[in-house]
């Protein structure tokens, strides 16, 4: 699936075009909360690209968290994190 390489011209558009924009409504809908890991994507130009996508297409601004790290989170810690998107 990943061809172009990381950014925002390679992985993250990928996973916008092939992953979110399909289910970006349903999510939307539902009140659904997603966590990826973003491998070797850009955590940052992914938050910024789901932003667009979400505005240019529905006409929404949502609140996205993202985390940037190698360091593994504790189920606790993801947790806390997931309530403050």
């Amino acid at each position: 699936m990943c061809v172009l390489g990381a950014g925002e011209g390679g992985y993250v558009a990928e996973f916008v075009r092939i992953v979110w924009k399909p289910l970006m409504r349903e999510i939307m809908e539902k009140g659904i909360r997603v966590v990826t890991n973003a491998g070797g994507m850009d955590p940052v130009a992914l938050k910024h690209a789901i932003e667009k996508v979400y505005y240019n297409i529905l006409e929404v601004q949502i609140r996205l968290g993202r985390l940037v790290g190698t360091r593994a989170l504790s189920r606790q810690s993801l947790l806390l994190c997931l309530e403050t998107i």
